[in-house]
């Protein structure tokens, strides 16, 4: 069961800070630490334990520790020796036992303080051992690294004197480190040995069962949904969406949990029309199991006919029998898009089994449906349903006349004026939502006295007692994978109403470790992304109706995140000081004086996130420098402090820092300490500085993987150092050594969206090439800019180096930017996955042939002063009616001083949407007749 030296690395090539202390440039074999002391017996347990810890026997909220554990650098730094392995060994066996019943604590937690302050007890202790690791793997890095550049810069002499003094440090950091593992260890036993007490079952995921939905409904209880189930039923009575002979539509209703979508479902099913228009009517509540078997039972059973026996193909059979040429209506509650269960061991995906569940289906007649209600749109995406409906919130006025029936004696409000100006309140925040509404008003209507009503109006959600809001969401939360629970739980340190952006919220994830590395080619910003559809597709997210690119989150999906985090996040707002729970990790908000000395007091050591610090004192107990060197383990820093000009050399001290934000702050020069942050995967420095100056050695940050250089005048010096880098906004070429075109050469990983500015400063057609342009298959958008104001050395040069910037073809968007070449380069009509494409301010005398690009909706063509006329060439095809610019929706011209003639070619543009001509004073003619 060993997992030998191959598969070891394999392995540790997947870790987040994928080391080898002892590499090229480690000290000689004299001087290694003992790794052979083990005995056979002994190894092959300590590689049976590895590969437990690398393997996939572990859930994902330890995969962090076990990979760091199952991964040579921290072998290499306190391993090695019997004692040393024995409490890694150890450490990783008590993660494991705690492990196991995890899954049935986040579940119990709810229901049981004891249980709540078990696992808030296992969190710290987690936390800590994931510090720890990182510290070990750290260490493991800078020891690495500074062999290196002792090897590269001293003599033998040196070398030898500095391998030396490296040795004794190892063996010092080892002691250090041996001490703090047993301390973790001891935590960890003492956990384990409560596991019993408090009835905790090992792999128990089990929810408390949900109360199976039923087809019958009190309609005098509905309201607000008029309108939809009208049109729903229209869909219902309709012809099937295809041609196609006993095709059944599928019509999905979409919402978060309380949304209403089993309301809306019985109303549809028990609506006397659709009584008479189907001939056969079933109503099964899914629920958690998608079983095909147990499916084909209750349909049968339903229709009324014989359910014996274990064979599906029976079943099947005799379903199919049932419903031939009978019109068929089939209602499916509360589907989840979870892995389904067919007996012992077997595991069907719900695609697998929806597709082998209809198959009875297709003998039914004509015009037969099936309704589907889900939380999550992927499963109405996995069935393919014809047309999905995304249930959103009551109105106001429907919110109260529902609150109203519920909360009020006799459903009427007009006896108890105070209280229905409390109750209005109340109402506004369950913002739309049915089941909360409903919830109020049930708890509500025992009570009288306006006092107990305000008393209500001010609690926070998670807090009632006996209350459905909180389980409902709960039940959503709970079918999360555990590395999705955390990302969300994360998102409570942001205000209510917050506009997410997921860009940036993908960085933070990654930051705190929430994002598990890849384990294939996709960069991890990627795995983050995935992450954040996830949860936008089951509605624990929903799309800004301000912000085009925003999202937003419920006000009763963020109560969820609090209730579930609140032990470990705070919010600060305006300096008010809140209760500030003793083991916290994580800050959020704008704290003040007075809340930095409440942090302060509260021994702010374990802290690993501090949002939008916006004010920190220039001196005294709470100046930077002062709370840097107590913030030893913190991972997201985020200044927002305009009268901050320096940042302290201690900066460099945050060895677990990985995120670092200055761009709310007057930081112009970054101290060369900042190069020792190893871990530091996002930098963004001041926007107020153009004229940033950077520390020398960047390309020590060997795990960055986001730099914003948006507002920079200058690149870092050789920043091709930097292969991890996933985002670079801006590069800006150089003519001196160190900040030429070919620093890009190795940043393959580099996506999202890339400006290459002063492109006149290439000094040859092949420095271009050796900038991998086309290598750089994750780029989305590509600005290439030309600097009009100085003259280039010569345009042929720079034609060449256009030519030679040829992008990958998956490229969407690209803008060039004052190209002083006659010619655009032919690769421009290659681009077939091209949307939107601008050419501003360029020399050239001809347009380039777009008109067969397939993907091309947007095209802007501005400040070409050597454009006079455009012809058929622009629409490259013979016939040009037929094959131009099938795709286009958006065409502009503008400030096109010398261009007098257009000529269409009877081009028809037939999705064309929008059309502008501005500032073309020469132009004339009927360009479309």
């Amino acid at each position: 069961m060993g997992v030998g030296k191959a598969s070891l690395k394999e392995r540790e090539a997947q870790t987040v800070t994928p080391l080898c202390l002892f590499h090229l440039h480690s000290p000689p074999a004299y001087l290694l630490l003992p790794l052979n002391s083990f005995t056979f017996s002994e190894e092959k347990q300590k590689d049976m334990a590895l590969e437990i810890f690398a393997g996939g026997f572990v859930s994902a909220s330890l995969q962090v520790i076990f990979d760091r554990l199952a991964s040579s650098e921290i072998w290499n730094v306190i391993g090695g020796q019997g004692t040393s392995d024995e409490l890694l060994l150890d450490l990783g066996m008590k993660l494991l036992v705690v492990d196991a019943v995890l899954d049935h604590a986040e579940v119990k937690q709810f229901t049981h303080d004891g249980v709540k302050r078990w696992l808030v007890k296992v969190k710290n202790a987690v936390y800590d051992a994931e510090d720890l690791l990182d510290e070990i793997s750290t260490e493991a890095l800078r020891f690495k690294m500074e062999a290196a550049d002792s090897h590269s810069q001293t003599g033998p002499t040196d070398l030898l004197n500095g391998f030396s003094t490296w040795f004794k440090a190892v063996l010092s950091y080892r002691q250090c480190m041996e001490s703090r593992v047993k301390a973790i260890i001891r935590r960890l036993e003492v956990l384990a040995q409560a596991m019993g007490v408090l009835d905790l079952k090992h792999g128990s995921k089990k929810l408390p069962q949900r109360l199976h939905s039923t087809s019958l409904v009190d309609e005098s209880g509905v309201v607000g949904r008029v309108e939809i189930k009208e049109d729903m039923i229209k869909r219902l009575f309709s012809d099937n969406s295809t041609s196609r002979k006993k095709k059944i539509d599928v019509i999905s209703i979409v919402g978060m949990g309380g949304a209403g979508k089993t309301t809306l479902a019985q109303l549809l099913y028990n609506d006397e029309r659709v009584q008479k228009h189907f001939q056969q009517k079933v109503w099964i509540c899914v629920s958690e199991g998608f079983s095909l078997l147990k499916l084909t039972k209750s349909i049968l059973q339903t229709i009324g006919s014989d359910t014996q026996g274990e064979s599906l193909d029976l079943l099947q059979q005799n379903l199919r029998k049932c419903l031939v040429d009978q019109k068929f209506l089939l209602v499916l509650d509360d589907v989840w898009e979870k892995s389904t269960g067919e007996g012992e061991g077997i595991r069907v995906p719900l695609q697998t089994a929806w597709e082998m569940l209809r198959l009875p289906f297709l003998a039914a007649a004509e015009g037969s449906k099936v309704i589907v209600t889900t939380r999550n749109e992927n499963v109405a995406n996995i069935m393919r349903a014809d047309h999905i409906h995304r249930l959103k919130g009551l109105s106001e006025v429907h919110s109260w006349s529902l609150f109203e029936k519920l909360a009020f004696e006799d459903g009427e409000s007009g006896p108890y004026r105070q209280l229905e100006s409390i109750g209005r309140k109340i109402v506004a925040k369950c913002k739309g939502l049915p089941l909360a509404v409903k919830s109020m008003g049930s708890l509500l209507y025992s009570k009288t006295e306006a006092r107990e009503w305000e008393k209500i109006l001010e609690s926070e959600i998670w807090s009632l007692k006996d209350d459905e809001i909180l389980p409902s969401l709960l039940l959503s939360y709970q079918e999360l994978p555990m590395h999705l629970k955390q990302c969300f739980a994360y998102c409570s340190i942001f205000p209510k109403d917050h506009e997410f952006d997921k860009d940036y919220l993908v960085l933070l994830w990654m930051a705190e470790g929430l994002v598990q590395f890849p384990k294939s080619n996709e960069r991890m910003v990627e795995v983050g992304e995935q992450y954040f559809d996830e949860l936008l597709s089951k509605c624990f997210f929903q799309k800004s109706v301000t912000k085009e690119s925003g999202f937003v989150m419920h006000d009763l999906i963020h109560d969820l995140a609090q209730c579930i985090s609140r032990e470990f996040c705070i919010r600060f707002e305006d300096d008010k000081v809140s209760e500030i729970p003793e083991n916290f990790r994580h800050v959020g908000g704008s704290p003040g004086i007075k809340c930095l000395e409440a942090i302060v007091e509260r021994n702010c050591e374990r802290l690993r996130t501090s949002l939008q610090l916006t004010y920190v004192p220039l001196y005294g107990r709470f100046d930077l420098h002062t709370m840097l060197s107590k913030w030893r383990y913190i991972r997201v820093l985020s200044l927002y402090c305009d009268n901050l000009h320096d940042l302290p050399d201690s900066i460099g001290e945050l060895k677990h820092l990985r995120y670092l934000d200055m761009s709310h702050t007057k930081i112009k020069k970054l101290p060369y300490s900042l190069c020792d942050l190893y871990n530091l995967q996002t930098l963004i420095p001041s926007e107020h500085g153009r004229c940033i100056e950077w520390p020398t050695r960047m390309d020590k940050l060997i795990n960055l993987r986001h730099l914003d250089t948006s507002c920079c005048s200058e690149m870092p010096c050789h920043i091709g150092g930097l292969r991890n880098l996933e985002t670079l906004n801006n590069f800006i070429v150089g003519q001196r050594d160190g900040f030429r075109i070919d620093e890009l050469r190795e940043l393959s990983n580099i996506g999202g969206r890339l400006e290459i500015s002063e492109l006149q400063n290439v000094g040859c057609a092949r420095d271009a090439m050796g900038a991998k342009m086309k290598d750089k298959k994750h780029l989305d958008e590509l600005i290439l800019a030309w600097n009009n104001e100085d003259t280039p050395n010569d345009v042929v040069i720079q034609s060449g180096v256009l030519n030679n910037l040829q992008p990958h073809l998956h490229l969407k968007q690209l803008t060039i930017y004052c190209f002083p070449g006659e010619n655009f380069p032919n690769w421009l009509g290659e681009l077939q996955n091209l949307v939107t494409l601008e050419l501003l301010g360029c020399e050239c005398s001809s347009l380039p042939p777009l008109g067969h690009l397939p993907s091309l909706k947007h095209l802007s063509i501005s400040r070409m002063k050597g454009i006079e006329r455009v012809g058929r060439e622009f629409f490259f095809h013979e016939d040009a009616a037929s094959f131009s610019f099938r795709s286009l929706q958006t065409l502009r011209f503008e400030n096109m001083d010398n261009w007098e003639a257009w000529s269409c070619c009877g081009c028809k543009f037939l999705c064309l949407q929008e059309l502008y001509l501005i500032d073309c004073p020469k132009l004339t003619g009927n360009f479309f007749h």
